[in-house]
């Protein structure tokens, strides 16, 4: 049957390939964008098992977590009410700005995030242990300094003793980090917080980001810090965790959606040339039928083409959907992460198969009803 099915599909070979093709696209484009968050999942879960026991205290907002960060404002009476809370050893404020680097505007994902910070309190910003590629970290006293990280100053091609511009503030190069694999510091400029607050011309912090004496106790520190200090909200990574998951879950459903709908177009395609197929046959079905071939054996017959047409293009466009996920990881050094999971592969070509069933039930049940003496007749 599958041999003969194989033979049915070369027969006209290009309106086979034009259906492969629009099959292909969409499975291609669910690959594609289904490795999109595939990839930011994982990325967010390895970053937030770094910060384990980590508390970033905000404003209080009722607007979505990555905008209410982005419009915090803490003030430093703030600050000093915090650091005197049962439970809190160390802190961390921490000024960020984020923006996109002259000519760049990658995905709509900040490529640039200018970062004020303490001297010597890099490591609790970046939850791990720093490592420099080249120069030092800052210190004590440093001024209109700056430590960059691997990607950015790659990008604009900068050593130890250059300077950069910010804010329409020159800065020398004091450091370069080796990659972090985040972009919020491999794309970041860390400067010491006075300078910051100079060229910013502010003097409240966007987070403060709070250490517990015992990991145990971060959920009962972070409610103390909540319950004690008004116009605050205090988030422990176990939160971050379960609010990042929905909006991933949101952007997962909207993304998958529209590649769904490319290959359902793509599914009404091998309908069309399974109907297209059949009417070309009607001969040969009806000889079929005439020699003892049954209702089953045509139906399976028409559905078995239209399973290997939709298989083949879901193989197609697994493969395309691989090479754009390899090619957007590339493109966009890091920012866009994207991971092809054995499950997403495995889905896809999934309902790539239920397309061909589909797609094919109707021609299938249409060939399998034709009168063979009326088809003869006809011819």
């Amino acid at each position: 049957m599958i041999d003969l099915a194989i033979k049915n599909i070369l027969r006209q070979k290009t309106r086979t390939i034009i259906t492969l093709v629009g099959i292909a696209i969409g499975i291609g484009a669910i690959v594609s964008l289904g490795s999109i968050s595939s990839g930011l999942r994982v990325m967010i879960s390895e970053q937030l098992e770094q910060v384990s026991g980590q508390i970033t205290v905000i404003q209080k907002s009722n607007a979505a977590l990555f905008m209410a960060m982005s419009e915090s404002r803490i003030s430093e009476s703030t600050l000093q009410e915090i650091e005197n809370i049962n439970g809190v050893e160390k802190v961390a404020p921490v000024i960020i700005k984020s923006g996109y680097l002259e000519g760049t505007k990658m995905f709509g994902q900040p490529n640039m995030y200018e970062i004020g910070i303490e001297p010597g309190k890099e490591e609790l910003y970046t939850a791990g242990s720093i490592d420099y590629e080249d120069g030092e970290g800052l210190e004590e006293g440093d001024t209109y300094v700056a430590v960059l990280g691997h990607n950015i100053a790659d990008s604009l091609d900068l050593d130890v003793g250059d300077t950069i511009e910010v804010e329409g503030t020159e800065l020398e190069i004091k450091g370069i980090l080796e990659e972090f694999n985040d972009p919020a510091i491999d794309f970041g400029i860390m400067m010491p917080m006075q300078t910051v607050k100079e060229i910013l011309d502010r003097e409240d912090y966007s987070i403060i980001m709070v250490y517990p004496e015992d990991i145990k106790d971060a959920e009962d520190v972070a409610k103390s810090i909540e319950d004690s200090i008004e116009g605050v909200n205090a988030i422990t990574t176990e939160e971050f965790a379960k609010q990042i998951g929905k909006i991933i879950d949101q952007i997962q459903f909207f993304t998958l959606g529209i590649a769904g709908i490319s290959a359902i177009v793509g599914g009404l395609g091998v309908m069309n040339t399974m109907i297209m197929s059949i009417m070309e046959r009607r001969r040969e079905i009806g000889i079929m039928k005439a020699i003892g071939a049954t209702r089953k054996f045509i139906l399976s017959q028409i559905i078995t083409e239209s399973i290997i047409i939709a298989l083949i293009g879901g193989i197609i466009g697994v493969l395309l959907g691989s090479t754009g996920s390899f090619g957007l990881r590339t493109f966009s050094q890091g920012l866009a992460s994207a991971r092809v999971t054995p499950g997403l592969i495995i889905g896809s070509l999934g309902f790539a198969m239920f397309l061909g069933v589909i797609g094919g039930l109707y021609p299938a049940w249409k060939a399998a009803n034709l009168d063979p003496v009326q088809t003869l007749r006809y011819e």
